[in-house]
């Protein structure tokens, strides 16, 4: 309760103040403690890396839609504030919390796997299916990639849909996470209950299950060419330091060392030359 308090005085402060990057010249909060729109429309936007701030075209608005930066510290309160609520059994409160987060930061995925979390504390597993399936139509970072599919696996299991839910587990393949186990054990039971002598899935397969079910294969073709569009307008524009992330992303993506190797030369190269 205390640190809830504290919480919330740091939000309402963070309105006031304008500290840390002008919230109050751009728009201030509203009455929930969420940042408000500016006086000339501008919609606040937070990112969790410089890379998916790029793909904020794919949402809604067009070329005329302008973005003021929200300062880190407005959403972290958000988001601390749905982890207490979570602990303490408000998934009421955590679930608005998050999703004012999801509101800030539509295209950090990590805000969309947490608020998958509040939902299957409750069991209500459909919604957390529909967040989770929203987050892999913008994940492009292979961990990313890897917990979704495992939350979203398991919460297809509990709704009985098997094949999709198998499919998840099958695209568990090279994000790195601490799942891996978990999802192979999982994957078994899955396959016991539909009657398969392995869990094993072709990645053809796997793709196949998850598009007849509605559920995308991350990273999708328009994810990734907008990233890429982006990386090589701004190294012609002449910000090879913003293509940098963009670039770096993609090399995640690419299984070779090429792009990460663009990547690379984005950076250093760019602060050798600045240095001379």
């Amino acid at each position: 309760m205390v640190a809830e308090l504290q919480l919330e005085a740091a939000l309402a402060q963070l309105g006031e103040s304008g500290e840390a990057g002008g919230v109050c010249e751009a728009g201030g909060t509203d009455e929930t403690g969420v940042a408000k729109i500016g006086e000339n429309g501008e919609i606040p936007l937070y990112c969790s890396r410089p890379g998916v701030r790029l793909i904020i075209s794919l949402l809604d608005g067009d070329e005329h839609t302008r973005y003021w930066k929200l300062p880190d510290a407005v959403v972290d309160v958000h988001q601390n504030l749905g982890e207490l609520a979570k602990n303490n059994g408000d998934y009421e409160r955590a679930e608005r919390e998050l999703r004012a987060c999801i509101k800030l930061a539509p295209t950090s995925v990590r805000f969309y796997e947490e608020l998958s979390q509040v939902y299957a504390r409750t069991d209500e597993y459909g919604k957390a299916a529909d967040v989770l399936i929203g987050a892999l139509k913008i994940a492009v970072l292979p961990i990313d990639c890897e917990v979704l599919y495992y939350r979203l696996g398991y919460a297809l299991w509990q709704l009985g849909r098997l094949p999709e839910a198998l499919a998840c587990y099958a695209m568990m393949v090279n994000g790195g996470t601490p799942f891996r186990t978990a999802a192979r054990d999982e994957a078994e039971e899955v396959s016991r209950q539909m009657g398969l002598p392995s869990p094993d899935m072709k990645y053809g397969d796997a793709c196949d299950a998850l598009r007849s079910g509605g559920v995308p294969v991350a990273p999708e073709d328009k994810v990734l060419d907008t990233i890429a569009r982006a990386a090589i307008c701004l190294t012609d524009a002449g910000f090879p330091l913003l293509a940098q992330d963009a670039a770096w992303m993609l090399g995640m993506r690419d299984g070779g060392d090429v792009i990460g190797a663009v990547a690379m030369s984005l950076r250093f190269g760019a602060e050798g030359r600045s240095k001379n």
